[in-house]
């Protein structure tokens, strides 16, 4: 049995609590990224630990291996920060599998992002400044790095650097409109440095980093979970444009993943905070109407410059709905021999909001419900079957319902 945890709204639904949990109720060995990159931030409280992840799975804690897919974006510097928190904090993860495939971005994306969010001034589509969007768009129309490219040894990682500091770049600007003169000091500085130095600092990273080749059995038929990042109304297929990821965040990404691996089955758990939240740009229905009788207050999602604020508004339970009936038919028509099981709901964030919450329920009216029965209305209205809840960060607050 293997569970793929997939954010059902904006992201911060509370994947990694959910991921935490199914970890250690499976008895996993092996929790599979298989979207997004350093972008993501899952939020896991184990005893008197708190980390929130980018690279590494929401299964660390538990000493599970982490997985990157061909469709993860690593950023190698991102994963050696997140090994030495652990190791700070006495965890200490096994070698990170990566799929041979998986694209790979540079301090060159990360700078890009940057200069082009920044350009946008009040337009901004809320980035995390991460690179993901440049990464992608250097892969599909400039040179290309993948893990294969950096794990080798024949591989010329100093004139690929080379080539990104100084066709790929200006190129990159010229496209976008933009010249010399949107470059602060960091970002002239970094240009000025020589590309061969940043191409050693990445080349250092590689020791964490075991690739995967295709179709390679790394479950040897153990359980495991498949963790997905940002949420379906993100998704770059399903989401509202131009404010998307440029990932598929549901189950299409998971059966790529699970393909790879030589996963057989995998049962979707769709998760949403009682109430609804978005970081960045873009429309959120409801934002700023009353929720419950006191303001919400999120430890992880903080005022930062890329993002802004963190938004509130009450559960749409139509938007939820169509979300999740959309990705699983997506999914369905694709052709694999990975078995789908029914799709399952997780609520969380029932801790927060009181004795009762309020939301939009499925003919569009705002409804109050009592907080103790919110789950069980929420999953009957949306039809989908309730396996987990929440009242509390820790696996330890969950209630699993199957």
């Amino acid at each position: 049995m293997n569970t793929v945890v997939i954010g059902a709204n904006f992201g911060d639904e509370g994947k990694g609590l959910i991921t935490d949990f199914e970890t250690r109720r499976l008895g996993a060995k092996v929790v599979a990224r298989f979207n997004g990159g350093a972008q993501a931030g899952h939020t896991v409280v184990d005893g008197d630990k708190r980390y929130v992840f980018g690279h590494l799975s929401s299964g660390t804690f538990t000493d599970a291996t982490t997985y990157l897919s061909s469709d993860f974006i690593v950023n190698p510097l991102a994963l050696e920060k997140e090994i030495d928190d652990m190791r700070k904090m006495g965890v200490v993860p096994d070698i990170v599998a990566a799929h041979e495939h998986a694209r790979v971005s540079t301090i060159y994306d990360m700078l890009m992002n940057g200069i082009l969010e920044t350009s946008r001034g009040d337009k901004r589509h809320g980035s995390c400044g991460m690179g993901i969007n440049e990464t992608v768009t250097r892969h599909a129309m400039g040179p290309t790095l993948s893990i294969r490219d950096l794990t080798s040894r024949h591989f010329d990682l100093g004139a690929f650097f080379k080539e990104v500091a100084e066709v790929w770049v200006p190129f990159r600007l010229q496209q976008l409109g933009l010249g010399m003169a949107h470059l602060n000091d960091t970002c002239r500085q970094i240009l000025r440095e020589d590309p061969r130095a940043h191409a050693k600092v990445l080349k250092n990273c590689v020791v964490n980093i075991a690739p995967v080749f295709e179709n390679y059995p790394i479950l040897s038929g153990q359980p495991a979970v498949f963790e997905g990042a940002q949420g379906l109304a993100l998704d770059e297929e399903l989401g509202v444009y131009p404010h998307v990821t440029r990932s598929r965040t549901g189950l299409v990404g998971a059966i790529k993943a699970a393909e790879e691996i030589q996963c057989q089955e995998l049962n979707p758990v769709y998760v949403t905070r009682v109430y609804l939240t978005r970081h960045g740009a873009g429309e959120l229905a409801h934002e700023g109407e009353k929720i419950c009788d006191h303001d919400l207050v999120d430890r992880t999602n903080v005022l930062n410059q890329w993002q802004g604020n963190f938004r509130y508004a009450p559960l749409n339970l139509p938007q939820l709905k169509r979300f999740i009936e959309l990705d699983y038919a997506r999914a369905r028509m694709r052709k694999t021999k990975v078995h789908i099981g029914k799709p399952n709901l997780a609520v969380t964030c029932l801790d927060q909001v009181g004795d009762k919450v309020r939301m939009i329920a499925i003919n569009g009216v705002a409804v109050e419900i009592p907080t103790t029965d919110a789950e069980d209305y929420i999953a009957n209205a949306i039809g989908v079957n309730l396996s987990h809840s929440s009242r509390g960060p820790s696996a330890s607050d969950v209630t699993y319902h199957l």
